[in-house]
C-alpha cells in the first residue's frame, strides 16, 4: 500500500466523525424511544465509524513493514 496522503487522511477522520455522531444519535433515539430493535442509524454509525477506524489504522502500518 502507498503511503498515506493527506486527503486519505483527512477522508478517513471524516469518516470517523460522521460515523460517531450517527452512532452516538442513533443511541440517544434508541433510549428515548426504548424500542426492542436497534435504529438503523446506530448500526450504520458503528459500521463506518470501526472502517474508517480500521483504514486508517492500516495506512499508518502497512508503510512501517
Amino acid at each position: 500500500m502507498i503511503a498515506p496522503d493527506g486527503r486519505e487522511i483527512v477522508f478517513a477522520g471524516a469518516g470517523i466523525l460522521w460515523g460517531a455522531t450517527t452512532f452516538f444519535h442513533g443511541l440517544r433515539v434508541w433510549r428515548i424511544e426504548h424500542k426492542v430493535k436497534a435504529d438503523p442509524a446506530l448500526i450504520g454509525g458503528f459500521v463506518l465509524t470501526i472502517a474508517c477506524s480500521a483504514y486508517l489504522i492500516w495506512s499508518f502500518v502497512e508503510p512501517l513493514r
